[in-house]
């Protein structure tokens, strides 16, 4: 039994835990954990919480180095700034129905903690909330969570795949950052942007699907990600220069990522750094270049991968784009791709269909006026 004495309670806040006992009962009617109330019980290994506990305030357990786990009663509907902070010996923590925000650093540096599972009502999780949590191996986030946080789960080294709800509409910088077992994210319909370096240095990671609501992927974002090989989907994507590594960090490149059409369709006009994998390109991610990307970089990125062998091939995309195409505006533009290119001299059966395409596309015209 605890002594009284060692809880200093004003108005329902438990302002100061005094005692060195490592199994504590906080009393009924404390309604709020105030800021550091329990910080530095380095003997504490249990709490139990009261029913009617609605908050826990700023580093309220922050460095309880012995305590293992924790269960949250219903009716707490916030977690503050780090919480439990430093609780290197946590392995596990119970969270309400009705939590609906996790504040900054909240489980930062729980390196004991190996799984968690956030509850339904949760809209935010706050920057570094599970950073350095280096034994997670698994999170279950929940449909409504709308946001995550700047470098939320940063370094959890052991976490292996994460699937993202509907209705998460950013994901913050380095919120996955050195994940390096992560073989797996599943990207949900409404994402709209992914931060810088959010994803950078997740080595297991192999493919990735952007969902069609994707507009913004911002610097460094999948940077490190030595043994990512194909990425697809996506709307029309703003590619930041550095998206999957670049010049500044050369030793970040994804040496193994395929630039598919797909990418170069959806992203419109290209950063450079995309010009030194045109020789991992298909013939239609070839055929979307020459119409689109300009500058001298590109023409010479595009000598070095036109061949006699694959000439027929863009050829013949270059031919559908036009069949394609919403206007003879459009059409021309392309013809004069191929032109500017050169690439009709290496096909004779390529001019062929380009010029049956053009015949296709102007009878069309004429029809529709």
């Amino acid at each position: 039994m605890n002594n009284p004495n060692d809880f200093v309670i004003e108005n329902g806040v438990l302002i100061k835990y005094k005692g060195t006992d490592p199994v504590v009962i906080v009393p009924d009617g404390v309604t709020s954990i105030g800021n550091w109330a329990f910080r530095g019980c380095s003997s504490l290994t249990s709490v139990t919480l009261p029913e009617g506990l609605t908050s826990i305030w700023y580093g309220a357990f922050s460095y309880c180095s012995s305590l293992t786990s924790v269960t949250l009663p219903d009716g707490v509907t916030s977690i503050g700034n780090e919480v439990f902070y430093g609780c290197s010996s946590l392995t596990s923590a119970t969270l309400p129905e009705g939590l609906t925000s996790i504040g900054n650093e909240a489980f930062s540096w729980c390196s004991s903690l190996t799984s968690v599972t956030l509850p339904e009502g949760l809209t935010s999780i706050g920057y570094k909330a599970f950073y350095e949590c280096k034994n997670l191996t698994s999170v279950t986030l929940p449909e409504g969570l709308t946001s995550i946080g700047d470098s939320a789960f940063w370094d959890c080294r052991k976490l292996t795949s994460v699937t993202l709800p509907e209705g998460l509409t950013s994901i913050g910088e380095y919120a996955f950052c050195e994940c390096s077992s992560l073989t797996s994210v599943t990207l949900p319909e409404g994402l709209t942007s992914i931060g810088d370096r959010a994803f950078d240095s997740c080595k297991g990671l192999k493919k990735i699907v952007f969902p069609t609501s994707l507009k913004k992927i911002d610097k460094g974002a999948f940077s490190g990600c030595e043994n990512l090989v194909s990425v697809s989907g996506g709307g029309v994507i703003a590619y930041a220069k550095t998206a999957f590594g670049a010049n500044e960090w050369p030793y970040k490149s994804c040496k193994k990522l395929k630039y598919t059409s797909e990418m170069f369709k959806n992203a419109g006009q290209l950063p450079d750094l995309f010009a030194g994998h045109l020789d991992v390109c298909d013939a239609e991610a070839l055929a979307w270049v020459y119409i689109y990307q300009k500058g001298e970089l590109w023409e010479k990125a595009l000598a070095k991968v036109l061949t006699a062998e694959n000439a027929p091939a863009i050829l013949a995309a270059m031919a559908a784009f036009i069949r394609e195409a919403k206007s003879p505006k459009k059409a021309a533009t392309v013809a004069a791709a191929f032109v500017r290119a050169n690439v009709l001299l290496l096909s004779g059966e390529g001019i062929a269909e380009l010029l049956d395409a053009l015949r296709s596309k102007k009878q069309a015209t004429l029809a529709d006026e």
